[in-house]
């Protein structure tokens, strides 16, 4: 629930331009702030460089699940962590800053 949480502040912070393309632990920047995390949680915020959307996606290292949405989807979408528990060896999903960082098959909506 924390996660998905996260995510639903991301969604409605202004976007800002994010060079960060890879987990963070126990936080997660977007632009020039910090936003903390809980502890084993790992996260990532990414933004093409128009900044014209953004993704964003969170996993705890001792769950199983990775969550994310992008600024122009309606949903949350989450997908199985590559090994279980997730740990520290997840691939980070954020590439395009978009809908698109989601698009695969294993990625399901929340409530599926």
């Amino acid at each position: 629930m924390k996660k998905i949480l996260f995510l639903s502040i991301i969604m409605l912070l202004i976007a800002y331009g994010s060079s960060m393309a890879d987990w963070q632990d126990n936080k997660v920047t977007v632009g020039n702030d910090n936003v903390t995390l809980s502890n084993n949680v790992r996260g990532d915020y990414i933004t093409p460089s128009d900044n014209t959307t953004y993704s964003a996606a969170t996993y705890n290292k001792l769950g199983t699940y990775v969550y994310g949405a992008a600024s122009d989807m309606s949903n949350i979408k989450y997908e199985d962590c590559t090994n279980t528990p997730c740990g520290d060896s997840q691939a980070d999903p954020l590439s395009n800053g978009n809908k698109n960082d989601f698009s695969g098959n294993d990625w399901k909506d929340v409530g599926e």
